[in-house]
């Protein structure tokens, strides 16, 4: 009679539990899988361990290739990045690889200073002409470029190298620049001015005549003299032949 209570007690447990002597096999047959899947772990962890160490090697590998292809490269890139600086009247660039945890472009970062000033300590005006040396050298493929006040803040010969640049630049870029500066104005093909009425915009494309005036009253900071239209003149003569 006690085996048959405790019998009885189990089976109330069972039914208070899992809702029915049907659905405590489902259980059970459930964590049976379960336990089988368990016992399989370890073969599991050892392949992913395998595939992992495959994935590593394939990392290692091409991440190594990346970097003899900087390394080979690197000179010729710097070469040709102090070429424009010089251009541009900013301090020689430095550039070297170093060593970083791999990342989709491998394993490798550039460290990038003028001199010995890292690109955090650069000036308004420096990291503008910087990143236009750096335009410069990939104008390969060309492609159009937007640029607000390039040369801005900057000495007049400062901006005459901006201002050729850019004319170099645009045999591969389709470049519109605005600029409050008359070397900029002077070596562009076409000249645009932008005006505000009534608070309307307007932009109409200036004549020859129409330039002048506007690199005279540039060059003047408004007053137009004689001396200043024939400056003016000068440049947009020099700005053609660049």
């Amino acid at each position: 009679i006690e085996s048959v209570f405790e019998r009885l007690e189990k089976l109330s447990y069972l039914n208070k539990r899992y809702g029915g002597i049907e659905e405590a096999i489902a259980y059970f047959e459930s964590k049976k899988e379960e336990l089988k899947e368990l016992d399989e772990i370890d073969s599991l962890i050892a392949s992913l361990e395998f595939d992992i160490r495959a994935l590593q090697k394939s990392v290692d590998t091409k991440a190594s290739k990346m970097s003899d292809i900087r390394r080979a490269a690197i000179e010729n890139f710097a070469e040709k990045l102090g070429f424009f600086a010089k251009k541009l009247l900013i301090p020689k660039p430095k550039i070297k690889l170093t060593s970083k945890e791999a990342w989709e472009m491998g394993v490798d970062a550039i460290e990038l200073t003028l001199e010995n000033s890292k690109l955090s300590t650069l000036s308004a005006g420096e990291f503008r002409r910087l990143r236009l040396a750096l335009m410069a050298c990939e104008s390969g493929e060309g492609g159009i470029l937007f640029l607000d006040e390039a040369d801005a803040n900057l000495s007049g010969e400062e901006s005459a190298g901006v201002a050729y640049l850019l004319r170099e630049l645009s045999a591969k870029y389709q470049i519109f620049a605005i600029s409050h500066q008359p070397q900029l104005a002077s070596v562009a093909k076409y000249h645009f001015l932008v005006s505000k009425t009534n608070n309307k915009s307007s932009v109409r494309q200036l004549s020859d005549k129409e330039r002048v005036l506007e690199i005279a009253r540039m060059v003047s900071s408004g007053e137009i003299t004689k001396e200043a239209m024939e400056y003016a003149k000068k440049m947009l003569k020099e700005g053609g032949e660049c």
